[in-house]
């Protein structure tokens, strides 16, 4: 009677495991919302990520704001993980500001003003850096010179802001980064690049005092979407200083063009072309005597 009686109790307890392992879990009725599907985690993978180049700065500028730069490091790091001193110039910042050269936007960043030729303490030599036909070359920071680059590379010719995208004046000694540096800093100038997002032409004029004139076009076409776009443009400018016979006329145009040959190859190429004619006025016009200085270093070296 004990052994039936134990062998009864486990197959009731077994009957009983069984019947519980077997019973369908009754799902929540919101499960069918909550729990995606195989298609759906499918489709929400299949955008791959974006990889940005660390050797270029992509245009992701809004308005005045700018996160990244080359500026501050061998490659593109974000400017607030940088400790070096870096003043950032969009296209539409400068465009707001007036600012068509480099004379312009060294009088709105920091430490920085246009080199005039104020500094060897003679006084003799004319200030020649002053006045509409000043010439826009190069610059000083913390008054220490600077170099002048364009997309980093040497520059030594005078560059208008019509066709540069971005300016970035960096503060110190960086030349163990690029190769071409300065003790003042750096100010570089970045072209304007043909892009593949759209068709877009923006023609603007702009009038000022002392008979300020300026016309800009700028123009990006996309020939082979994904493939190959072209840009152009073009600048005419004039105006006179607060002297008579104070003036600066210049025409320039410009090319660029981008082709990508495959998903991880790209090629830009850009071309640069103009006239600057300006005429500047010497700023020290009183008479000298330097006769009286040349007699007294005649005698001074006679000897007795």
């Amino acid at each position: 009677m004990i052994c039936r009686s134990l062998v009864s109790a486990f197959v009731l307890l077994a009957v009983t495991a069984s019947a519980q392992t077997l019973a369908p879990a009754t799902p929540p009725p919101d499960a069918a919302k909550k729990t995606p599907t195989t298609a759906a985690l499918t489709t929400a993978g299949a955008t791959d990520p974006l990889v940005l180049s660390p050797f270029e700065v992509v245009s992701e500028e809004t308005g005045y704001y700018t996160q990244r730069g080359l500026s501050s490091g061998r490659l593109g790091v974000d400017l607030k993980d940088s400790a070096a001193n870096v003043n950032v110039f969009t296209k539409e910042l400068a465009a707001d500001l007036g600012a068509i050269d480099l004379g312009n936007l060294l009088e709105f960043s920091n430490s920085t003003q246009l080199d005039q030729a104020d500094f060897t303490g003679s006084t003799i030599d004319p200030v020649v850096g002053e006045g509409a036909g000043r010439a826009n070359i190069s610059g000083r920071a913390r008054g220490l010179p600077t170099i002048r680059l364009v997309d980093y590379e040497v520059a030594d010719w005078e560059i208008d802001n019509y066709n540069v995208d971005r300016t970035d004046i960096f503060l110190g000694t960086d030349a163990i980064l690029f190769g071409n540096g300065s003790s003042g800093g750096t100010i570089n100038s970045s072209r304007d690049s043909a892009n593949f997002r759209r068709n877009r032409t923006i023609i603007s004029y702009n009038l000022g005092s002392n008979g300020r004139n300026r016309a800009v076009f700028d123009s990006n076409t996309v020939l082979i979407p994904k493939k190959l776009a072209l840009r152009v443009g073009l600048v005419k400018y004039h105006t006179d200083g607060r002297r008579m016979w104070d003036y600066a006329d210049r025409k320039a145009g410009s090319l660029a063009a981008t082709f990508q040959a495959t998903k991880t190859t790209t090629f830009r190429a850009s071309f640069d072309t103009g006239n600057n004619h300006r005429h500047q006025p010497m700023i020290n016009n009183l008479p000298e005597n330097r006769a009286s200085q040349w007699l007294n270093s005649k005698d001074a070296n006679k000897t007795v």
